[in-house]
């Protein structure tokens, strides 16, 4: 029986360790804004600036809802936390890929 239990530790463990990856993550992020704001000419006197650093906190909140739900649904073994978890993952998605892919300055050496 020791073997039920099992996926869901791991599980229990990629969320919390996931926690801590999405602050760092963060944090990262907006310190590149930061940085790339004093550099960088941004279009439309810092409005894009603006937006992307919004889409930033929008993805700390979205992950943030998403892991909450999906640790507290992993616990109490509830399938419409899990789903709403596994559903939130989607606009996740997608702002990681703006901030990795379609910002307005992406750094291409990793992508070459």
């Amino acid at each position: 029986m020791a073997g039920d239990n099992r996926g869901k530790t791991v599980v229990e463990i990629f969320l919390f360790l996931n926690i801590y990856y999405a602050i760092i993550f963060c944090i990262a992020e907006l310190l590149l804004y930061i940085y790339k704001g004093i550099l960088l000419p941004y279009p439309d006197a810092g409005v894009t600036l603006g937006i992307e650093i919004f889409v930033i906190f929008l993805l700390a909140f979205f992950e943030g809802i998403r892991l909450f739900l999906g640790y507290k649904g992993n616990l109490a073994e509830r399938i419409l936390s899990l789903g709403l978890s596994l559903l939130l993952a989607i606009p996740v998605l997608f702002i990681d890929l703006f901030v990795l892919l379609w910002q307005t300055y992406v750094h291409q050496t990793m992508l070459r």
